[in-house]
């Protein structure tokens, strides 16, 4: 969180540093902005073996979820701010809180689970993905993706 979105370097710091924290997933699910999209955002994720899944354009089933999520936080943010403007740190730890709050949330779709335990029980699945297996997966996802265009198959 910050005063302006954060830059394509700035974001790639950032990750890297919560991929430090929290381990590497195999994807990262991402809309079209520069930020997410910058050479060296894409470097950290290529470095960590990170498999980028942009959303597609003008598919609101897709990036409707993700509108609907953002949306959820700033509620919880605008519910937790004082009536008076806050001071910046204020503000910045406000958004944070807003963020663990709605991490903390049961889901339906996660058997009443929370996005938090979600999380904490996939860490072991992600073990066996070592540099080698995510290259694997990569390429297995790469061929796919030729032969679908290959073959002109739409898949809207």
């Amino acid at each position: 969180m910050g005063a302006a979105l954060a830059d394509g370097p700035t974001t790639a710091r950032n990750f890297r540093g919560l991929f430090a924290r929290y381990g590497r997933p195999l994807f990262v699910k991402r809309d079209n902005g520069g930020n997410l999209n910058h050479h060296t955002f894409n470097e950290v994720l290529g470095e960590a073996g990170i498999l980028p899944l942009n959303s597609p354009r003008h598919y609101p089933p897709y990036n409707g979820g993700m509108e609907h999520k953002q949306g959820e936080i700033k509620r919880q943010f605008l519910a937790r701010l004082s009536a008076e403007t806050a001071p910046w740190p204020e503000l910045q730890l406000t958004g944070e809180l807003a963020g663990q709050d709605v991490n903390h949330l049961p889901r339906p779709v996660l058997h009443a689970h929370t996005a938090c335990q979600a999380f904490d029980a996939g860490r072991p699945a992600l073990a066996p993905y070592n540099r080698r297996k995510r290259k694997e997966v990569f390429e297995t996802i790469t061929q796919l993706a030729v032969s679908v265009a290959r073959q002109d198959v739409r898949l809207d």
